[in-house]
């Protein structure tokens, strides 16, 4: 049989409440972590919360120096001390076509500055230019019917419209490659617009028939539901307005909410 070792409760010795369950011969006194600091402790951590440690006087403190680019564009960069940074990206790619010191390039720059090219060296880069055709421009029309804005092109160009907007119209219904005979809407015919959508929402006053809310509240337009709940019937007593809420919850129970509307909009009719 083994023997039993006997246990106790300690509190850590820092103040913090902590009790831990040990053996009666450990030596634990303390918990990780919480071992007591003198006041003129030299650890990192109470260094830290003395305010030793702050700024450049950190010892994680990582001294940082300004670097011109080595290509000589003159564009700099901050850098650490101890990094290895020369080029900005992709300028190393450069340094053969900057061979000259950044001095160089400004003593060429002021020479050049302001110089007068002679008649001989004009004639020169005339002769040079000979046989290169500049593009003849011209002013054509957009080719939408509704558009009359016109614009300058150059004469080889195929650009026919002034905008994408209107090379996007020309492509709108019957002319688009995608045309399958107007069944954009189905199952709803073409006279349930938006014009007749409008006229339903300005009868029941831009009101929700169910709830009540506006629709400025609603945050969107107000759908207009079919009371019968036949989609081809566009009769306006066929027709009311509500929230999106309100017109998902109506597709449940439909015999109920039918004649719910039908006697509301007879109401509204008689008063």
């Amino acid at each position: 049989m083994r023997k039993k070792i006997k246990r106790e409760i300690r509190f850590c010795k820092c103040g913090c409440g902590y009790s831990k369950e040990v053996k009666i011969t450990s030596t634990w006194q303390y918990h990780r972590g919480h071992f007591e600091h003198k006041p003129d402790c030299q650890c990192y951590s109470c260094k830290a919360k003395r305010g030793e440690y702050r700024g450049n006087k950190s010892p994680r403190w990582i001294s940082k120096e300004v670097r011109f680019c080595a290509c000589g564009c003159g564009k700099s960069k901050e850098v650490n001390m101890n990094s290895k940074w020369k080029f900005i990206r992709g300028h190393h790619l450069r340094v053969d076509r900057y061979k000259h010191r950044p001095e160089v390039w400004r003593k060429i720059s002021k020479s050049l500055f302001g110089r007068v090219l002679s008649i001989q060296h004009r004639k020169n880069i005339s002769k040079s230019r000979i046989g290169i055709k500049t593009a003849i421009k011209e002013i054509r029309e957009c080719g939408w019917e509704e558009c009359h804005e016109s614009f300058e092109v150059p004469i080889n160009s195929v650009k026919v419209y002034c905008s994408i907007s209107c090379s996007s119209k020309r492509m709108f219904g019957e002319n688009s490659s995608n045309w399958q005979g107007g069944i954009g809407k189905f199952p709803y015919p073409f006279d349930f617009n938006e014009k007749l959508k409008e006229l339903i929402r300005e009868r029941d006053n831009y009101t929700c028939q169910l709830c009540g809310k506006l629709e400025e509240e609603n945050g969107r337009k107000l759908d207009v539901h079919h009371i019968d709940y036949v989609k081809e019937n566009l009769d306006p007593d066929n027709l009311i307005a509500l929230c999106r809420s309100c017109n998902v919850k109506v597709n449940y129970g439909r015999k109920v909410w039918r004649k719910f509307f039908q006697q509301k909009l007879k109401l509204h009719i008689v008063g």
